[in-house]
């Protein structure tokens, strides 16, 4: 049994709510959320996703996660699903919904490989330029819900992106490169008379 199917059974019935995908399956990683974001995901109304209309797309997305589907991890911030944020404050996750605008980003930690605590939902617009003062915030808020949560327990720390997602992971979302330009002219790049 996966360390983080313990985990999962262990904190049913606290202020965590598991995110399982429908038609439930076999999950291959795990997702507790916050009542706070697992409200933003399934309330009707009142929430910063159902204002936005995003709730079936973000709902999809987490699926991909717990489902265990391909997760990818970007270089320079750009094109992964799942992305460490520089401390401070550390070990601060972002998932990236980055289809259709306004993006959206949900602020996790890790509490052992495979299993993401999901605190906090932002829209990228609010946030700004990554480093701003409202990265910084969002960022605080992350690590203050971890600790009501978790009182003197922290969150699991890794070398590489491996160690986090021990299954399904690339470290470049490879099938989304654009192909190399064709040179102008004839095929060996030469122009004929």
């Amino acid at each position: 049994m996966s360390i983080w199917k313990d985990e999962v059974r262990r904190l049913a019935g606290t202020d965590l709510i598991p995110h399982t995908p429908r038609p439930p399956g076999l999950n291959k990683r795990g997702l507790l959320l916050s009542k706070t974001a697992h409200e933003n995901v399934h309330a009707e109304e009142g929430t910063l996703l159902s204002m936005l209309g995003r709730q079936q797309i973000v709902k999809a997305e987490l699926d991909r996660w717990v489902e265990g589907k391909l997760v990818y991890d970007g270089i320079g911030r750009e094109n992964g699903f799942l992305i460490q944020l520089d401390p401070p404050p550390e070990e601060i996750w972002e998932l990236r919904i980055t289809c259709p605008r306004p993006q959206i980003r949900l602020l996790c930690r890790f509490l052992t490989p495979d299993l993401i605590i999901g605190l906090n939902f932002e829209t990228r617009d609010k946030l700004g330029e990554y480093g701003s003062p409202e990265w910084l915030a969002a960022m605080n808020k992350c690590e203050k819900d971890w600790d009501a949560l978790f009182p003197n327990v922290r969150p699991f720390v890794g070398k590489t992106i491996h160690e986090y997602v021990t299954e399904k992971c690339d470290d470049i979302r490879l099938h989304h490169e654009r192909p190399p330009k064709k040179k102008k002219g004839s095929p060996r790049g030469k122009k004929r008379r």
